[in-house]
Order: structure tokens, then C-alpha cells, then sequence
């Protein structure tokens, strides 16, 4: 049944579904982003999320610094 309904959706209705379901694995990441890191401001949440998607390498590029301190549990930044 489930399969059908997505068989049924138009290519518009498959691609607001994936961006929705997007969506809420990021907020779900923000939330265990906050749980870890309580006095975190939400800029510094929405710049780990981002090290999260992109990785550390790629966002220190884009931002034009060194993210070492964000780097713990990601890698090497």
C-alpha cells in the first residue's frame, strides 16, 4: 500500500516529501546538537550542523578559518 501511494506521487510531491523528511533529520540533529553542548548558541548549533553535513574541512574553507575547536567527534578540522 505504502509503495503504491509512492508510485502515485507526482515527481513535485516525491521531491517536497524528500525535502520535508530533510528537514527533520536535521532539526532531530540540532536537538542532539543542543543536548550535547547546552550553553552552545544557536549560531555555533547551526555551525555544527553544518560540519555535520559538509564536514570540518569544507566548512573551515568556506568560512576561512580553523575549526579545531568544533572538530571533537568529527575528525580532524
Amino acid at each position: 500500500m505504502l509503495f503504491r501511494r509512492y508510485r502515485e506521487t507526482t515527481p513535485q510531491e516525491s521531491i517536497e516529501r524528500v525535502w520535508e523528511l530533510n528537514e527533520w533529520a536535521w532539526e532531530r540533529a540540532r536537538v542532539g546538537l543542543r543536548q550535547r553542548h547546552p550553553a552552545a548558541s544557536k549560531a555555533e548549533i547551526e555551525l555544527r550542523l553544518a560540519v555535520l553535513k559538509h564536514g570540518p574541512q569544507l566548512v573551515a574553507r568556506a568560512l576561512g578559518r580553523d575549526l579545531d575547536e568544533l572538530a571533537e567527534g568529527h575528525g580532524a578540522a
